[in-house]
C-alpha cells in the first residue's frame, strides 16, 4: 500500500535534488505529476543537511567562509533547478517586451545580462543574511571542538512567540532547517493557485494533477513545522510569503495568461531569500 507513495517520494527527490534514490522502477506521467505533493518534505530534508553542514563548516572554518560554502552545497544539492528558473524568469520579464516573446526568452538556454545581474544580487544577499544570521548567534562555546563532549548537556526552550529563536538555539541553524522548505511550499502555492502558461512542458504535469487537497496538505505539513521552529512567528513569515506571492503570482498571471516551470523555480530561491531577511528582521526585535 506504500508502494506508491514511497515511489513518488523518491520521483520527487530525484527531479529536484541530486540525492541519491535508488532504482525508480516503472513510473508514468502521474506519478511524476503526483510526486509534487512531496516537495515540502523534500525541502525539509536538504534543510537538515544544510543545517547539520553549517554545524560542521561552523568548526572546521572561520565564519567568512561559511556562507559561500553553503550556497554552493545547497547548489549542488539541487542541482541548481530552481536557481535556473530564477536566472530565465529575470531575463524574460526585464527584457521589457511582449509576452509572447517575453516567454521564449525565458524557454531560450542562454544566458543575458539580466539573469546575471538578478543572480548576483540574489546570492550576495543570500551570503550576506547567512552570514548576519551566524554572527548574531555566535556558536556557544560548548560547539568548540574542545568541548563538543557538553553538548548533551545542552537544553533549548522554546516559547510561542519566537519558537527556538533567541533562546540559545543558533538562528542560522534554525533558519536553515525551514527555509528550503518554505520556498518550496511557495511553488506549491504557485502551481495550485494560478494557471500554466504554456501548452507543453515538463511543469504541466505537475499543473495536470495537481488539486486543492495538495496544497492543503503543503500548508498544514509547513505551518506545523514553523510553529514547531519559529511559534507564532514563523505562521506570520508563511502569511508575508503568501501576500507577497499572491501579488506576484496574479502580476505574472496577468501580462503571460499564467506562470510557467521557470517562474516557479524563481518563486522558491524568492521565497528563501526572503524567509533569510525576515529572520534576520525577527533578531532585531528579541
Amino acid at each position: 500500500m506504500l508502494v506508491r507513495p514511497w515511489l513518488r517520494f523518491r520521483l520527487a527527490l530525484s527531479f529536484f535534488t541530486r540525492l541519491p534514490v535508488g532504482a525508480l522502477g516503472e513510473s508514468g506521467d502521474e506519478d511524476f505529476g503526483r510526486s509534487f505533493v512531496y516537495l515540502p518534505l523534500v525541502g525539509l530534508l536538504l534543510g537538515l543537511l544544510l543545517s547539520g553542514a553549517s554545524l560542521i563548516i561552523s568548526v572546521l572554518f572561520p565564519p567568512i567562509i561559511l556562507p559561500p560554502l553553503l550556497l554552493a552545497l545547497h547548489l549542488y544539492l539541487t542541482g541548481g533547478i530552481h536557481l535556473d528558473g530564477f536566472m530565465d524568469t529575470f531575463d524574460g520579464i526585464f527584457s521589457a517586451r511582449k509576452p509572447e516573446r517575453v516567454l521564449e526568452i525565458m524557454r531560450d538556454s542562454r544566458v543575458g545580462a539580466h539573469s546575471v545581474l538578478a543572480v548576483t544580487v540574489l546570492l550576495m544577499t543570500k551570503a550576506a543574511a547567512i552570514y548576519a544570521l551566524w554572527e548574531w548567534g555566535h556558536l556557544p562555546d560548548q560547539w568548540q571542538v574542545s568541548g563538543l563532549n557538553q553538548i548533551f548537556d545542552w537544553r533549548p526552550t522554546w516559547k510561542v512567540i519566537s519558537g527556538l529563536y533567541g533562546q540559545g538555539v543558533s538562528p542560522l541553524w534554525i533558519t536553515l532547517l525551514w527555509m528550503p522548505m518554505a520556498g518550496r511550499w511557495v511553488v506549491v502555492y504557485m502551481v495550485s493557485g494560478f494557471p500554466y502558461a504554456r501548452s507543453q512542458g515538463m511543469a504541466s504535469l505537475f499543473n495536470r494533477y495537481i488539486d486543492r487537497s495538495v496544497l492543503a496538505a503543503g500548508t498544514l505539513f509547513v505551518a506545523a513545522v514553523a510553529g514547531l521552529v519559529a511559534g507564532l512567528a514563523g505562521w506570520v513569515f508563511l502569511a508575508l510569503l503568501w501576500l507577497f506571492f499572491r501579488w506576484w503570482g496574479g502580476k505574472l498571471t496577468r501580462f503571460l495568461g499564467g506562470l510557467t516551470g521557470d517562474i516557479y523555480g524563481a518563486g522558491c530561491e524568492i521565497g528563501e531569500v526572503l524567509l533569510l531577511l525576515t529572520a534576520v528582521l525577527l533578531l532585531r526585535f528579541l
